[in-house]
């Protein structure tokens, strides 16, 4: 046998080795844990924060009365959108406004989310809705509405833009909302911009 066909015979043996160690490492459990295979996206996973709801289920769940005179519907595609963003956000909003605010969760990905897509959004598959509608009228909106698509990580609308549309609905109703602000102690996660709102403050 000659040398050139020893180097070759090496060289193949050594890339199957390198080939199979590889397959045995992606395959091994824990590390397909920590990339995450095997879990459904849309699953009752866990969260390290007790404070947080840990099933996807509680952190999809309804918040507030049926019969509120606004209905947020919260439109997402991932875990991350509701847990990280969403469900904390319209947590407060529905603290501010008691039983005037409804918030419900709806996945873009079921038949139902992508009617509502096709139908309502203009093709945003995440963002909410304030009572069926995306675009909102609001008067005191620097362009007379605001356009709640997309989830707001990069500030394509806020939480005063949201209340915003809320109160504007609610004055519709003859419901005027009031807010009481606080500064924000340092360190302190504020509830909305600018400070803690304390309400809700509305009445008829």
């Amino acid at each position: 046998m000659s040398n050139k066909t020893k180097t070759a015979l090496i060289v193949v043996g050594l890339l199957v080795a390198v080939a199979g160690f590889n397959y045995l490492f992606q395959m091994d459990p824990t590390h397909l844990a920590q990339r995450g295979v095997g879990r459904d996206p849309h699953g009752d996973d866990s969260s390290d924060d007790p404070e947080l709801p840990t099933m996807m289920s509680e952190l999809t769940a309804p918040i507030g009365p049926e019969n509120a005179d606004v209905t947020l519907t919260a439109l997402y595609t991932a875990r991350g959108d509701v847990e990280e963003v969403l469900r904390p956000m319209l947590t407060a909003i529905s603290q501010q406004y008691g039983e005037h605010v409804r918030v419900e969760f709806l996945d873009t990905g079921t038949e139902e989310g992508q009617k509502v897509v096709q139908d309502v959004t203009g093709g945003y598959r995440s963002g909410v809705l304030v009572n069926g509608e995306m675009i909102k009228r609001v008067p005191d909106a620097p362009l007379g509405m605001i356009t709640f698509g997309n989830v707001p990580r990069f500030e394509e609308w806020s939480i005063q833009d949201l209340r915003m549309a809320i109160d504007w609905e609610l004055k519709q109703k003859g419901i005027v909302c009031t807010h009481e602000h606080v500064p924000v102690e340092p360190g302190a996660a504020p509830a909305a911009e600018g400070g803690h709102v304390h309400g809700p403050g509305c009445s008829h």
